[in-house]
């Protein structure tokens, strides 16, 4: 008789650990999948940077690199950051330190999309993700 009052007790405390520990468990993994989309974002954006700077010192315009850079955005970023036209900043310029060489900077800014619906998470992630790449002209657009 000792042994079965033992046994359901013992079920019972399974039972209110586990509903306190579940939901906190729960918590845990959310948090990790939503911190690694956006530091999945952050890598993105730099990698956009990279690529678009490539793009555009092998002798593309700068209309096309923003087309490049903001169509590849859409396919790779995820749904927290997007990556539009007015977004992506070209500079070209001479270098005089650097014996007159010209240069392609390329800065991005990617923005956060989903800023109407703030949850506590939310609140605390980067409005901006910003990347800014600095490359050596090859050939001239």
């Amino acid at each position: 008789m000792l042994e079965k009052i033992r046994n359901s007790r013992q079920k019972g405390v399974l039972m209110v650990e586990f509903v306190i520990v579940f939901p906190l468990f729960l918590l845990l993994l959310w948090l990790i999948i939503y911190f690694g989309m956006v530091f999945h974002d952050y890598n993105t954006v730099n990698q956009l940077a990279r690529e678009g700077a490539r793009y555009g010192v092998v002798g593309n315009t700068d209309a096309a690199v923003t087309t490049a850079v903001v169509d590849k955005g859409q396919l790779t970023l995820t749904s927290l950051y997007a990556v539009q036209a007015g977004d992506v900043k070209i500079t070209r310029a001479t270098d005089n330190t650097l014996n007159d060489e010209k240069y392609l900077e390329i800065e991005i800014v990617a923005q956060r999309t989903n800023q109407g619906n703030e949850g506590i998470v939310e609140s605390f992630l980067p409005n901006k993700l910003p990347a800014k790449v600095r490359m050596r002209v090859e050939l001239e657009p």
